[in-house]
């Protein structure tokens, strides 16, 4: 566990940390395919060490780079705060836009950081469709949230297009 965690092999660390799991439990290392009914304090104990084997793995993808991969192991956790936490850490660039809009927007870990990432690449007209068409859908507070964001672009947009008028009128800006 420890060289994979120095190594950065997110998958082999899922591994064993599940293997750790279920000889601490006494389990088989490997699950056969007809395992029998276990005791429901053992069924806990085994999903609770998935889970932590879960959150371990997905924040390593992420901080690998690996967005859509990492949120694959965090979603099982339902730790939306933790997600969002290890997103905040990572910038939203050409490369994993696509990843970032999904997970931050779609999956709905910080709906705000999505939208404002499409407002950013994709412009207002695109941004207003997508709230049309899927952010108003959502919880009132994500469409606050969204609509807060699309609020401060259209005033940024507005006083720049009327500090541009001032200033081709010849009159200070």
């Amino acid at each position: 566990i420890s060289h994979f965690r120095v190594t950065g092999k997110p998958m082999e660390l899922f591994e064993a940390l599940k293997m750790r799991t279920r000889i601490r439990l006494g389990l088989p290392l490997i699950s056969p395919e007809n395992e029998v009914k276990r005791a429901e304090d053992i069924e806990r104990q085994l999903e609770q060490g998935l889970l932590d084997a879960c959150r371990e793995t997905g924040a390593m993808l992420i901080q690998l780079g690996r967005i859509g991969e990492g949120w694959m192991y965090l979603r099982p956790t339902g730790d939306m705060v933790n997600a969002r936490k290890l997103l905040s850490d990572v910038d939203i660039s050409e490369e994993n836009y696509d990843d970032m809009v999904q997970v931050l927007l779609h999956e709905g870990v910080d709906i705000a950081r999505g939208f404002q990432a499409v407002l950013d690449h994709q412009g207002t007209c695109n941004s207003i469709t997508l709230y049309d068409q899927t952010i108003i859908a959502r919880s009132k507070e994500d469409r606050a949230a969204a609509a807060a964001c699309l609020l401060d672009h259209f005033y940024a947009e507005l006083c720049e297009m009327v500090r541009a008028d001032i200033a081709n009128r010849e009159a200070p800006a």
